[in-house]
């Protein structure tokens, strides 16, 4: 079973505390751009945001004091005043997806006796050949 991040947190966390409230309330702070936009850290007044691209990093630069305002009223508290980004790569599924492609490519993949039966029962070669390689993709994404 899963659960959103902030139900876990809300376990550890008294739900009274501002850094549990913004977490539940990213995704309306920043709307589509909550999943282009982390929050990284809150140091002092200093709220750190890592951001996906470079043009997105300076229009948020530029909105910052909008950002703090938003900020401080969805939250109900003062304490940031300030606004510091840094770039991060967001790793979407598809990324992920590739990079474990890419590694277990390098592995050297066996079929089973019994895949090796099935395929030698099918005369088309083409078929046989197409069902080969989806057996052997279907052992890499269980690695």
């Amino acid at each position: 079973m899963t659960k959103a991040l902030h139900e876990l947190v809300a376990t550890c966390l008294p739900t009274d505390n501002w850094r549990f409230t913004l977490m539940k309330e990213w995704p309306t702070i920043f709307g589509p751009f909550s999943n282009r936009v982390s929050f990284e850290a809150v140091h002092d007044e200093t709220i750190v945001l890592g951001v996906s691209d470079a043009c997105l990093m300076q229009e948020l630069y530029l909105l910052s004091p909008l950002i703090v305002s938003t900020i401080q009223k969805t939250i109900g508290n003062m304490t940031i005043k300030k606004v510091r980004l840094k770039r991060t790569e967001v790793v979407t599924h598809q990324k992920q997806h590739t990079k474990m492609a890419q590694q277990n490519a390098k592995k050297p993949i066996s079929l089973t006796r019994a895949e090796l039966h099935a395929l030698e029962c099918i005369a088309d070669a083409e078929l046989k050949e197409a069902l080969r390689r989806y057996c052997i993709r279907c052992h890499q994404e269980r690695m």
